[in-house]
């Protein structure tokens, strides 16, 4: 099934067009998890603030599937309130 990752952080949109083959929902949000922390990472190398709302959409026909968040992609552990 064809999957796509859209990327939402704060007020901005990043649609991706073209998608991506996967066997599995499961194959699908490894590799969105995966992406969403090379983002992170490539903002913390540039010295640029994370937004840690920030999630990636994982997309098939046209609905939202799943969301992997850029804190749980980090593995941040926050305390329960």
């Amino acid at each position: 099934m064809r999957y796509f990752f859209n990327v939402r952080s704060g007020a901005r949109s990043f649609l991706d067009a073209e998608g991506g083959d996967f066997v599995s929902l499961e194959a699908a949000c490894v590799e969105a998890a995966s992406v969403a922390r090379e983002l992170v990472a490539r903002s913390l190398i540039g010295g640029e603030t994370v937004d840690w709302s920030g999630a990636i959409e994982v997309m098939a026909d046209d609905q939202v599937v799943a969301r992997i968040s850029f804190v749980e992609a980090a593995g941040i552990v926050t305390p329960e309130r």
